[in-house]
C-alpha cells in the first residue's frame, strides 16, 4: 500500500593502485639491437590493500615484470621491475601491464592496469633516407651525400 522506499547511495571510488608515473612513458633512448635499462615502477597500495598478495603481469611480446623482492618492506608498497623486451619493432609501442592482488576479506581478486608507453629507435638512420637522381646520359656517374644518425645524436 505504500510506494517503496527510495535508497540514494553516495561514495567514491578509490584507486587500487596510486602509481608514481601514470601511464608510464619510457623517455630511455631505446635503440633496436641494444639491452633496454630496466625500469622500477613505484605504486602505493590503497589502505585496504596494504597487506594483499600482489602479482604483476606482462604481455611477453613487450616483456617481463616482477615485483620487486628487494623493496622496503613498507605498507602498501608495491614496486615492480619492468624489463622490455629487446625484440620489440621499431617505432611506438603501448601496452597494460596489469596488478592483481588478493586480500583476506575478498571473494574475487581486484584488478588494476598501468598503461606504458615508449618508442624504439633503428640502430642507424640514413638522411635522406631515399635519393633520386633523375634521368642521364647512359654512363654518366652522378652522386650525392646522406647523414648517418645513429642512437643519440
Amino acid at each position: 500500500m505504500h510506494p517503496p522506499p527510495i535508497w540514494r547511495l553516495k561514495g567514491t571510488i578509490r584507486r587500487a593502485l596510486r602509481f608514481e608515473k601514470y601511464p608510464l612513458e619510457i623517455k630511455d633512448n631505446l635503440t633496436r639491437g641494444r639491452d633496454f635499462s630496466v625500469q622500477l615502477i613505484h605504486a602505493k597500495a590503497h589502505q585496504t590493500l596494504a597487506n594483499a598478495e600482489w602479482k604483476v603481469i606482462c604481455p611477453p611480446e613487450f616483456g617481463t615484470a616482477r615485483l620487486n623482492p628487494n623493496a622496503a618492506k613498507v605498507s602498501g608498497a608495491v614496486e615492480t621491475l619492468l624489463s622490455i623486451n629487446p625484440t620489440v619493432s621499431v617505432g611506438r609501442f603501448t601496452f597494460d601491464l596489469v596488478f592483481e592482488a588478493k586480500a583476506e576479506q575478498q571473494d574475487q581478486p581486484v584488478v588494476c592496469s598501468l598503461p606504458v608507453v615508449g618508442h624504439v629507435s633503428d640502430t642507424v638512420a640514413l638522411l635522406p633516407s631515399i635519393l633520386v637522381f633523375g634521368a642521364g646520359p647512359i654512363g654518366e656517374m652522378k652522386s650525392d651525400f646522406v647523414s648517418v644518425k645513429g642512437p643519440g645524436t
